[in-house]
Parts: C-alpha cells; sequence; structure tokens
C-alpha cells in the first residue's frame, strides 16, 4: 500500500504519544470517541449516540471511498479514538495497519460490519449469499461486494452492531437508554421503508435498473427481485467498462425500447451520457448512500432521507402504476 511505510512509522509516534496520554478527547472530556469512513457508518453512529458518543466522518464530502486512505493525521486520531466503525477489509484493507499499529495503546475497537450482514460475491446468481460465517470461505476479498448498506435490511444489521459497541462504550444509565431507543426508532424508520419498497416494487411496469454508473446497487435488486444491467464489471468507481460491455447495453436497450437509464451522484457521468446519447434514454440519477456532498452534508440529509429519494426515483423509471400487478 502506498502508505505503509508512513502509516508504520506514524503509528509507532501514537503509541509512544499513548503512553502519556488517557482516553479522553482532544478537549478533555471523557465522551466516547468515535471515528467512522462512511457516510451510513457516521449517519446511524450520529444518530444512536446523539449527546452522548462524539463521531467523526473520515470520508471528505463527495470523495470516493474506493479512493480513500486517511492522512497521517487522521491515522493519530482514529488510533487514539475508542472505536473505529468501518466497512470491512475489501473497502479499507489500510484499518488492519492501523490495529497493529495501535495494539499497544489497547484503546481502539475495531467494528467491522462486513461481519455483521449477509454478503454477495461478484457474479454469483444471487440465489444464495456469503454466509455469515465468513471463516469457512475462501472468497477473495475483491470478489466480494461491498456496497452491502444499499439494502435497507443489512442496514438494520448494521445499526443492531453499532448500537451493541456504543452500549460498551457508555456506562451511564441514561446514556445507554437513549441509544436503545434511537436504534429502535431508526430501525422503525427502515422498516417502513422496506414495506414501502416492496409495494412499489411489486406495481412497477419495468422490473429492470438499466445503470449507467459502477456496480454499487447489487444488494438493492436482491433484495426487491430486480434485474439489474451494468456494463460494468467490478465495484470500483476507477473500473472502466469495455467497448464490448457499452455495445452489448446500448443493444439490449435498443432491442427492449428501454428510454430510463439510471446513473449515480458523485460519480462522473460520462459512461452513462454516452449510452443515452447512443440510445436516446433520460438520465434518471440514484445515491449510493455511500458519501454526500459537502452541501448535503451541512443540511443534515440522512441514509434514510437518500434511500427514500432513491425510491421516488425508482418509481418515475420504472414507471408506478398501482394498479399494475
Amino acid at each position: 500500500m502506498k502508505k505503509l511505510a508512513l502509516l508504520i512509522s506514524v503509528l509507532v509516534m501514537v503509541a509512544s504519544l499513548a503512553a502519556c496520554t488517557d482516553n479522553a478527547s482532544d478537549d478533555g472530556s471523557d465522551t466516547p470517541q468515535v471515528m467512522t469512513t462512511l457516510f451510513p457508518h457516521y449517519d446511524f453512529a450520529k444518530t444512536l449516540g446523539g449527546d452522548y458518543v462524539d463521531v467523526e466522518y473520515l470520508l471528505p464530502p463527495g470523495m470516493s471511498a474506493h479512493s480513500y486512505e486517511p492522512s497521517p493525521q487522521e491515522v493519530v486520531r482514529i488510533s487514539r479514538a475508542d472505536l473505529l466503525v468501518y466497512t470491512g477489509d475489501m473497502m479499507e484493507p489500510w484499518v488492519q495497519d492501523i490495529a497493529v499499529g495501535s495494539g499497544a495503546t489497547n484503546t481502539l475497537e475495531l467494528l467491522d460490519l462486513s461481519q455483521h450482514v449477509e454478503l454477495i460475491e461478484l457474479g454469483e446468481s444471487e440465489e444464495e449469499h456469503v454466509e455469515e460465517d465468513h471463516d469457512d470461505h475462501d472468497h477473495g476479498e475483491e470478489d466480494i461486494d461491498p456496497h452491502f448498506w444499499t439494502d435497507p435490511l443489512n442496514a438494520i444489521k448494521m445499526i443492531e452492531s453499532i448500537e451493541t459497541s456504543l452500549l460498551n462504550l457508555v456506562d451511564d444509565v441514561e446514556a445507554k437508554a437513549s441509544i436503545k431507543a434511537n436504534a429502535d426508532d431508526y430501525i422503525s424508520k427502515l422498516n417502513a421503508y422496506h414495506q414501502d419498497a416492496v409495494h412499489v416494487m411489486e406495481h412497477t411496469v419495468q422490473d429492470t435498473i438499466m445503470h449507467g454508473g459502477h456496480n454499487a446497487f447489487g444488494y438493492f435488486v436482491y433484495r426487491y427481485n430486480l434485474d439489474y444491467i451494468t456494463p460494468y464489471q467490478g465495484f470500483s468507481t476507477d473500473s472502466e467498462p469495455t467497448p464490448g460491455a457499452l455495445s452489448n447495453m446500448v443493444d439490449t436497450m435498443d432491442t427492449h425500447n428501454v428510454d430510463t437509464l439510471f446513473a449515480e451522484t458523485l460519480i462522473d457521468p460520462k459512461v452513462a451520457e454516452a449510452i443515452a446519447e447512443e440510445t436516446g434514454a433520460r438520465i434518471l440519477y440514484l445515491n449510493t448512500a455511500g458519501n454526500v456532498s459537502k452541501e448535503a452534508l451541512e443540511e443534515g440529509v440522512s441514509y434514510l432521507d437518500m434511500m427514500r429519494e432513491n425510491l421516488e426515483t425508482i418509481k418515475e423509471g420504472l414507471g408506478y402504476d398501482d394498479s399494475h400487478q
């Protein structure tokens, strides 16, 4: 990894600093410090923790999570925190370097959310998930779809895992009660969203999402029995579709008279625009919810806000008809 040598040297410094400091935050308070990598993790932890937990969002607004690595200053803050909530080694391979370097401090807990959800592997029929007992499988990390938060039922499992970790960080009875109540409230809202999504998908005229963005919605389409066609083969936003894949997608849209193409916010739409130019399709934009723009973050947008916006977009793009079965 490009920053490995630098990370190791910084972590040695962190371990030295930790020997003469306690777990208190930089402002001298005893409030638990939680670091989060992607937006759903941040939104869930901040909503659950409320005033009883300090939550920091590491991923710069608008940046792709696939290309993020922490700066040396961020490494220091992460290593001195109480908890790091991250997606998994397939999205944040740098976490293990921090874990090794901060081991001497015995303060940083790691919450790998991929260990608490059902995972999908690239190229599988999606009739099966990768089982939750990951030690029994020999799947390459590059084959696992890391966008598991796009399934709201996985989001519920993520919240439950974060709730457990936060409860372990606070001693105050009132704080524990608040965290539990906030988790219950968010889970209730996600269950309501799931029921709304089921209803919408049962009444759309079309059932195929033609997607000109990167391969990010596999979990969502699996959950709601949709077909999903994208020219991208891998999961990274840095990958490029082959000319053959683009040609096949254009042919498919022309053959079936598809007039709507979905793309992504925060991602350069050049591939979607090229497909739309060839097919005459309109482009509608979906949120992967892995990150947000600076403006949306300042406005206090939530994961659930983006998922509900996606649902309205899908209704428009697939043709929602309440009488359709």
